[in-house]
């Protein structure tokens, strides 16, 4: 059996977080609604325990909110 089925999703997610380069932390997401093209740009906040990615992002009022996100392609911004 491979680690991620052993020992669940923690210890790569830790893996990731100590490896992650926090020069790229600003991050555009695309395609994160299911068959649309909408894009997202926030930075970095962290990855939950489950795996979503967690951005620190603007609402429509220009107030930083986190946003958990499932699905996307991640581009560098």
């Amino acid at each position: 059996q491979d680690k991620l089925e052993l020992e669940g999703f923690a210890p790569l997610r830790q893996a990731w977080l100590q490896h992650r380069d926090p020069a790229h932390s600003h991050l555009t997401l695309k395609g994160y609604e299911h068959g649309s093209e909408s894009s997202i740009t926030g930075a970095f906040h962290d990855l939950d325990p489950e795996g979503y990615l967690i951005l620190n992002c603007m609402d429509e009022t220009g107030n930083a909110v986190l946003k958990k996100f499932s699905v996307g392609d991640v581009f560098f911004s």
